[in-house]
């Protein structure tokens, strides 16, 4: 068995084991109404969505807090790609839930349906008021989250509603005990909800902590910055103390920026960092796509630079991986400017072939060092361009410029035969869609074979 699909098996089982604990509790607990009447059946049914959707809700928090040692295992950008996945069941399973308890409520009393119980916010029921506000509350933090994905929503306005989660959590154990007390005072329930609120409670300790540590912990200041291209900059950041955190940081991997304003700290962004991590400062290759990273060759020296970090998993084995293929799209050489400044230190005899695609030979970023590093490291770089109103330049055997788009015919003609390589690739998300149809056509790389850095936010 591969280690990729032992990993995706070990990932399987331990997202299926909550659900598993959950299910089996609910069913050993409310085994007397399963077997009973219809209402009684229904009644039953109807808790089991809102017991995993309580157990989703507390992994979501799990996610969101960033452990270090499980963004060394999975990296952090596929967490928040799984949080959101995760939390569009969340939503789905408090629907089923409020839906079902209307259900049994109208069989209850002799309905066929009614939907007066959905809306009921009066006090003479505080169990079920409270249901009613953890209800409604999640879906106003899944829209506050839905906002956050539109460019220019204010990050503070969506990232202070997408709180309403910590509320939501609170208020559905408050309702879960006022209105379930006879289950929830019975094994396993009680042994469910226990770890449930255990776990609850010290995610919001680790999170509390982490906020108290974190100013002194990632705080850096700009050094200088310098222009690679027209529109992109590099930003050296350095700092008095250790490098704390970033002082064991691999090759390739990223920070989360957040600069220093009048009223604290401004929106998180995901960067790169572009030097090898021997080099004392960190140093981030921005290109000016956004508001905040065109106001990047603006900062000041001196000015405060929050770096949380260092995060990723984007990262060569140089000790193993001996024949690399990286392919790029635009800024996204970023991770492999680190890997190949590392390379040239530590592992000079790896065999590499890059392949970046760029609208033109301006966009190039470090085009002379990269070149450089033909000579130092046994590398090829395929320079693969949309625009070439003045031609194509004159090219090495080593540094090699194409016309058009990153297809499977440029693939089979640089790449040969691949078998024993390992692929890595980073760009924007259709690109990256692209070429893994082209290496499955060219050479049938299947998608799990090629390692990938995943943009988000």
């Amino acid at each position: 068995m591969t280690a990729i699909r032992l990993g995706r098996l070990s990932i399987l089982a331990c997202g299926l084991l909550p659900v598993a604990v959950v299910t089996i509790a609910w069913f050993v607990s409310r085994w007397d109404d399963l077997s009973g009447p219809p209402v009684s059946f229904l009644d039953a049914l109807s808790d089991l969505p809102a017991l995993m959707g309580m157990t989703g809700l507390v992994v979501l928090m799990a996610l969101g807090t960033r452990f270090p040692w499980i963004e060394r295992l999975f990296g952090l950008d596929r967490m928040f790609r799984f949080h959101k996945r995760l939390a569009r069941w969340v939503v789905g399973l408090f629907v089923a839930h409020g839906l079902l308890r209307t259900w049994f409520f109208s069989l209850d009393h002799g309905h066929s349906w009614t939907w007066s119980y959905l809306f009921y916010f009066g006090t003479g029921d505080w169990g079920l008021l409270v249901g009613h506000l953890a209800f409604y509350s999640i879906f106003a933090a899944a829209g506050f989250a839905l906002l956050g994905q539109r460019r220019g929503f204010p990050f503070r306005v969506w990232k202070s509603g997408h709180l309403l989660i910590y509320l939501v959590v609170i208020l559905g154990f408050v309702h879960a005990v006022k209105k379930g007390w006879d289950d929830m005072a019975t094994f396993p329930t009680n042994a469910v909800f226990a770890v449930l609120a255990g776990a609850t409670l010290a995610l919001l300790f680790y999170r509390a902590i982490y906020r108290l540590r974190r100013d002194r912990r990632f705080t850096w200041r700009v050094e200088r910055l310098e222009p690679e291209t027209y529109d992109t900059t590099s930003l050296v950041t350095t700092r008095r103390d250790d490098p704390g955190p970033f002082a064991g940081r691999r090759a390739g991997q990223f920070s989360v920026l957040r600069i220093k304003q009048r009223w604290g700290w401004g929106e998180p962004h995901p960067f790169t960092i572009s030097c090898e991590p021997a080099a004392p400062a960190l140093r981030f290759t921005i290109k000016a796509v956004g508001r905040f990273s065109a106001a990047v060759p603006s900062l000041r020296p001196s000015t405060p630079v929050l770096c949380e970090g260092p995060y990723g998993i984007f990262f060569p084995d140089f000790a193993r991986e001996k024949r690399i293929i990286m392919i790029a799209g635009g800024v996204g050489v970023t991770p492999f400017l680190s890997h190949l400044r590392h390379a040239v230190r530590t592992a000079p005899d790896i065999q590499v072939t890059l392949i970046w695609a760029n609208k033109t030979k301006h966009d190039i970023i470090a085009g002379d060092e990269l070149h450089a590093l033909t000579r130092r490291l046994a590398l090829k770089i395929v320079h693969v361009l949309s625009r070439t109103p003045d031609g194509l330049p004159e090219g090495t055997d080593r540094v090699v410029y194409e016309q058009g788009h990153i297809d499977a015919e440029i693939l089979r003609r640089h790449l040969g035969e691949p078998a024993a390589s390992f692929f890595y690739l980073c760009g924007p998300s259709g690109m990256q869609e692209a070429v893994l149809g082209h290496l499955h056509t060219a050479f049938g790389i299947p998608r799990g074979q090629v390692k990938r850095e995943l943009f988000f936010y």
